[in-house]
């Protein structure tokens, strides 16, 4: 699983030359779920944590948040500043 190995070769009656070539095309493709799935629930957690922290957590954020990574957070940003805004009036 880690690695796959692909022999091909190619020759005539005289000779034959065989090549052989590691794929890692599997194990990248692994990782990259897996990095990115780790990646996911470790900025959602940390969203969640900051929320909290404010004070503004609920089960609406805590969606976003999961649903919408990164952009959840900028929106979570957005509304957080104009209540912010809001305060000072």
């Amino acid at each position: 699983m880690v690695g796959e190995l692909l022999p091909s070769g190619s020759g005539n009656d005289n000779w034959y030359v065989i090549t052989e070539r590691n794929s890692y095309h599997t194990l990248s493709v692994l990782s990259l779920l897996l990095l990115g799935f780790l990646y996911w629930s470790l900025f959602s957690i940390w969203a969640m944590i900051n929320a909290y922290h404010e004070r503004r957590l609920n089960l609406k954020w805590s969606f976003v948040f999961v649903l919408f990574n990164v952009a959840g957070y900028l929106v979570f940003r957005h509304v957080s500043n104009k209540e912010d805004s809001w305060e000072g009036i």
